[in-house]
């Protein structure tokens, strides 16, 4: 079976960076290659 993928909202990539918790430990995961991350240009400019 191959590894999870996730795709997170922008609210919880904002959540990630500045609080601790559950969207920061799920980001986490995805940054050391646990879960795979699914995004898009679009989410990325709306982040910018």
């Amino acid at each position: 079976m191959g590894q999870t993928k996730v795709l997170l909202d922008t609210n919880i990539y904002i959540s990630a960076l500045g609080w601790n918790g559950k969207p920061r430990e799920i980001f986490q995961r995805c940054i050391k290659g646990e879960l795979q991350l699914i995004t898009s240009s679009q989410q990325i400019n709306e982040l910018r």
